[in-house]
């Protein structure tokens, strides 16, 4: 009973629900007015208007007008329902048009498609070939060729039955006449014709031979104890052979056979795995007495290193008795290192005094790096005061104080940050010569050759602004440049700014001087 409550609820026709509605509504004018709002719905239904629908609610509008109705409102409804008209006419022309455009790319989809399948040689050279997994096995690297060939034609075969299946479900999916899709779903079943047989015969083909070769590569190497290879060098072949199967177009069958064959020799794998395990422990046990043995003698070892009167050359030698000792036993990896650790702490007495010594030399060395420290920061220093203090001295005086540091710092070994500070602070000393140089210009104006000097100053800044213009690029590179530390970062940035100032200082002089020339000149 509930079912065909559902069956009719589903197939229900809208028209009649319509003429319902009309009837519980008394006035003429008011049951027009409804029918305008409902055919209106029809034309605005997503996606695509419902012409359908449209057109029948028409035929009652029509048969509501030849009822009597005063002339206004008649002439109000008409006007109305013309402009509904046209509405409609108009989404119908976009329909049409839509549906034409729909039916023109579907028959030229179809068309490449059919001519695809008809030159099937030259797309075959353009698909790609299969990732071939690596195996160890001779048989199957022999095979490869048979494998991609085959699997080429069906990977380009694969394509075409997508694309056949796609155009089915858009040529359902489109709305257009019934004569236009039998005639698409006729063309499409010509071509499936042409690929779905050559498909499954390529299939059938590619997953027979990969069947016989699993089977042939279990008996050969699993079975057969002459050609058995590592259990190692066995699970990369199975895995290889499980890759390829998920790369390969087998069927089912085929699938589920080798997969089930290949994981009874992975089952088989792990068995013999578990009985190397209890070896393996049994060999343990050995490796523990070993061990304990050797710790006796490192123990007697110990005690002759920590006399004072141990010599670091013969217990040089014992230690390479006792590690040659270990060498001849098994012992695990892991007691070797603790060993070797015990026989290193026991020596530590002897490396201790070694120690004492190399601390002397280096407690000289440190001497001579902080009287090198010194001299570098009596420079620095020196430096920073000339430049606070340089433009109370005499240009020839700062000339020659700045030659002579300049000199010194190309004589001192600095570090890297002090090198690049020293280049800022002199760089800093060059600004305030040239300023010297051209309060000194500026007040022989009435020079004969002072044009000739204003030139000589703007070359001068010029060639700072493109010295300038370089260290600026210089430092960006250095603070975008990956494997920085902090401290290097935060040098960069701080000469950047102060090369950017340097900067802006230069081509404010270089605007000045360029406005005194021109002026000359005129």
């Amino acid at each position: 009973m509930e079912e065909k409550n559902i069956e009719q609820e589903q197939h229900h026709d809208p028209i009649e629900d319509l003429v319902k509605e009309l009837e519980k509504i008394g006035s003429l004018e008011e049951k027009i007015a409804h029918l305008f709002q409902w055919m209106q719905t029809a034309l605005s239904h997503h996606p695509s208007p419902q012409f359908g629908l449209f057109w029948k609610g028409r035929l009652l509008c029509l048969s509501l007008f030849k009822e009597p109705l005063p002339q206004t409102v008649r002439s109000h409804l008409w006007a109305q329902y013309s402009q509904l008209m046209q509405e409609a006419k108009g989404l119908k022309e976009i329909s049409d048009e839509a549906s034409s455009f729909a039916v023109e790319q579907i028959d030229l989809a179809i068309t490449a498609l059919e001519e695809s399948c008809r030159d099937e040689g030259a797309l075959l050279e353009k698909t790609p070939r299969i990732d071939f997994p690596s195996f160890s096995a001779k048989e199957m690297a022999q095979s490869r060729v048979f494998y991609e060939e085959i699997q080429r034609e069906l990977t380009l075969f694969h394509t075409f039955a997508a694309r056949i299946h796609s155009l089915r479900k858009e040529i359902i999916q489109t709305g257009m006449r019934l004569k236009f899709k039998n005639r698409f779903f006729a063309r499409l079943s010509q071509c499936g014709d042409l690929i779905f047989p050559k498909r499954r015969e390529l299939m059938k083909r590619l997953s027979e031979r990969f069947v016989q070769e699993v089977k042939e590569f279990v008996q050969l190497y699993c079975r057969d104890e002459k050609n058995r290879i590592s259990s190692y060098l066995l699970r990369e072949e199975i895995k290889a052979f499980q890759e390829l199967a998920k790369t390969l177009s087998l069927n089912t069958r085929a699938f589920v056979e080798t997969r089930i064959e290949l994981s009874r020799v992975w089952d088989e794998l792990k068995e013999q795995d578990r009985e190397r395990k209890k070896e393996r422990d049994q060999r343990e046990d050995v490796r523990g007495q070993n061990a304990a043995s050797i710790r006796e003698k490192v123990k007697l070892f110990s005690e002759k290193c920590a006399s004072l009167d141990a010599k670091n050359n013969e217990m040089e030698k014992e230690a390479e008795a006792l590690l040659s000792s270990m060498r001849e036993v098994e012992l695990s990896r892991r007691d070797v290192l603790l060993l070797k650790e015990e026989i290193k702490t026991a020596r530590q007495p002897l490396f201790e005094r070694e120690r004492r010594i190399q601390e002397g030399v280096k407690e000289q060395k440190r001497d001579r790096e902080e009287k090198a420290r010194e001299r570098v920061e009596r420079f620095t220093q020196e430096l920073k005061g000339l430049c606070l203090n340089g433009s109370s001295l005499p240009q020839e005086e700062l000339q020659r104080e700045h030659k002579r540091l300049k000199a010194e710092a190309f004589a001192l070994d600095l570090f890297e940050a002090d090198r690049l500070r020293a280049e800022a602070l002199l760089d800093s000393l060059e600004e305030i010569l040239f300023r010297k140089r051209e309060e000194e210009t500026m007040v022989q104006k009435n020079e004969p050759d002072f044009l000739d000097r204003l030139y000589a100053l703007y070359d001068e800044r010029e060639e700072a602004r493109k010295k300038s213009k370089d260290k600026l690029e210089e430092y960006r590179k250095a603070v975008g440049g990956s494997g920085f530390d902090f401290e290097k970062a935060l040098l960069y940035n701080e000469l950047l700014e102060e090369e950017k100032k340097r900067l802006e200082n230069i081509e404010e002089a270089l605007e000045k001087i360029e406005s005194r020339i021109t002026k000359l000149e005129e």
